[in-house]
Formats: C-alpha cells, sequence, structure tokens
C-alpha cells in the first residue's frame, strides 16, 4: 500500500501547486476529495460483491430470545446468503421483520432456520432460538474515512492507488477551471485496470436457493 502522501505530493505536482498556495487544496480539503473517492470506490466493490471488503462477525444467541444488537454499525450492509448457524450446512434465509406474525415468537423455539433485520438495526432469527448457538455472518462495514495526508494508507492493498491519483487531480483541475479531460480518460482506464485485478482476486459466491423440495 502507499500512503496517501504519496498520491498526493504527485497530484499536486500535477495542478502545479506543489505550496498548496490555494485554500481548496489544504490537507483538509484534499482529505475530503479523496474520502469521496473511497466512498466510491467502496460502494462499487459492494456492488461486484468483492472478497475484498467483507468481515466475518458472530452472534451468540440465548435460550428465548430472538433480537440481538450486534457489535458493529450499519448492520444494513449483512449479505443476504451468508448468515449460518455454527455446525449446519444450510444458510439462513433472509425475511422482513414483518414476517415474524407468521412465528409464535414468546412461545415455540428451534434451531433458527431464517433471520431479519430490525428498523433500529438489530437481528432477529426465526424460529426464536432454543440455545445458545453461535451464528455467523458475512457483512460489508462502512469505510474507515482517512484523517491524515501524511500518515495515513491507501486502503485495497494499492490496487486503486492510480485511479484515486488520477481522479484526484481530475477534481483538482476542475477546481482551478481546468481542461481534466485527459486525467478523466486516464481515470476510467485505471479504474478498469483495477476492476479486473478486484475480480481476478475473488467474488462472493452466489447461491440459488428454491423450497420446491419442502412440499414433497
Amino acid at each position: 500500500m502507499g500512503t496517501l502522501q504519496t498520491v498526493v505530493t504527485r497530484a499536486l505536482v500535477a495542478v502545479r501547486d506543489v505550496d498548496q498556495t490555494l485554500d481548496e487544496f489544504s490537507d483538509t480539503n484534499l482529505l475530503g476529495m479523496t474520502n469521496i473517492i473511497l466512498n466510491e470506490v467502496h460502494d462499487d466493490l459492494s456492488n461486484a460483491d468483492s472478497n475484498m471488503i467483507y468481515t466475518i462477525g458472530s452472534v451468540t444467541t440465548v435460550d428465548g430470545t430472538a433480537e440481538y444488537t450486534p457489535s458493529f454499525t450499519d448492520f444494513q450492509f449483512i449479505n443476504y446468503d451468508a448468515v449460518w448457524v455454527d455446525g449446519e450446512k444450510y444458510f439462513l434465509s433472509q425475511l422482513d421483520e414483518e414476517e415474524k406474525i407468521n412465528y409464535d415468537v414468546t412461545t415455540t423455539t428451534a434451531t433458527p432456520t431464517s433471520y431479519y433485520v430490525t428498523e433500529g438495526g438489530d437481528i432477529g432469527f426465526l424460529p426464536t432460538p432454543d440455545d445458545a448457538y453461535t451464528i455467523y455472518f458475512k457483512y460489508t462495514d462502512t469505510p474507515t474515512e482517512l484523517t491524515s495526508v501524511s500518515s495515513d494508507d491507501l486502503p485495497y492493498e494499492g490496487i486503486f492507488n492510480n485511479a484515486i491519483y488520477y481522479k484526484l487531480v481530475a477534481d483538482m483541475l476542475e477546481i482551478q477551471e481546468r481542461d481534466n479531460s485527459r486525467y478523466l480518460v486516464q481515470y476510467v482506464n485505471a479504474y478498469k485496470r483495477a476492476k479486473n485485478k478486484v475480480y481476478k482476486r475473488g467474488t462472493k459466491k452466489r447461491y440459488q436457493k428454491t423450497t420446491f423440495f419442502d412440499r414433497m
């Protein structure tokens, strides 16, 4: 990984403002511009189901308790087909919270086969667990914003460093009201090369589910 300072220094050279004479090119503003670019990259990696941004978390259930508060934020980014009970060979199916009315959540307990996410961000399991189960899930957490030009490293193992550089220069030239078309073209090409590397690293497998055999 390359430090953000390396990319910023190259960008300042490209726009001919190494001394950062423009207030718009202060470290604070350049951090903000870079974090916007990184958020866009993160969203794209999430849409591509890249293995680079997944984290595995877990919840230990309690007999008779259906809902739990996770140890991380933004639980809505949980992967819909990557929740499983430790020791079982199936994924829990995702339900809307409203569907829990079809279950007797207070008296009927068993090994969970489904989950839902509440409006408040808790996770619920159905049927209500009847024992202490460890339930694992893959989720996409929100990216950590960079806070220092001089010491922070760019994420994603440096794969997007060149694309970030070209996009940062293009944005800086736009602020200066200068032609940035060449850098935008280079950004698009660098981003495509980076995405190819992402796909070579692997994406999350999709699983086809069916309830057809449940009726047999």
